[in-house]
């Protein structure tokens, strides 16, 4: 084989491997932790507005995260992403433990400026996803 064409051939891998390589730099426990936050917090405020003791539902527990899609959108002047997928969650309600397989998701993530940590992303009640300003965030632990 000629030398151009080895070259050429090599330089397409790498190129691939690159793009491969260089999506987001999120894991599944990232993923995991943000839902975990998300639906205690969301589960939080439905007993609220039930009027319902704090301790009315028991943990809730994300696992067998698979990440779908990864949309690029800027988040309070940063980079981020919709993350879309499946999970299962795992619920205590009283009396019973409660496996609900195959769950869609949808989570925002934002990235920090230095690139290594990640804040749960949540659209304030009334603004539409992607808007500059209205998001509330939470960090996540690395």
């Amino acid at each position: 084989m000629p030398r151009s064409v080895i070259t050429a051939v090599l330089a397409v891998l790498t190129a691939l491997l690159l793009v491969a390589c260089g999506g987001p730099g999120f894991s599944k426990a990232t993923v995991a932790q943000a839902l975990t936050i998300q639906l205690q917090t969301a589960t939080r405020q439905l007993n609220q507005q039930l009027h319902l003791p704090p301790e009315g539902s028991g943990p809730i527990e994300v696992s067998a995260v698979k990440v779908t899609g990864r949309e690029p959108i800027e988040v309070a002047g940063l980079p981020g992403y919709r993350v879309t997928g499946t999970c299962t969650l795992h619920l205590k309600v009283p009396g019973q433990q409660v496996r609900v397989p195959d769950s869609a998701f949808e989570v925002y993530l934002q990235q920090q400026r230095e690139g290594k940590s990640w804040r749960l992303a949540r659209p304030r009640i009334g603004t539409e996803p992607g808007a500059t300003e209205d998001w509330d965030l939470v960090v996540l632990s690395p």
